[in-house]
């Protein structure tokens, strides 16, 4: 029972580590629209959308 106990623990926290690793990744694309974006006047923008900060996942117009 304690072996059991303990390979649990030890395969809980191996998973937590390697997710913790995987959270810090950061994606180029991102940063970079970051950088583009990081003096924007945002009250100039009364909507609150920036359809050039985003990934295109929808088609923005139908909203």
């Amino acid at each position: 029972m304690k072996l059991l106990t303990k390979v649990s623990l030890l395969a809980w926290m191996w998973l937590a580590l390697s997710q913790a690793s995987m959270a810090q990744t950061t994606d180029p694309v991102r940063t970079e629209l970051d950088r583009v974006f990081a003096n924007l006047n945002r009250t100039a923008i009364p909507t609150g959308v920036l359809q050039e900060y985003g990934v295109a996942f929808a088609n923005l117009q139908q909203f």
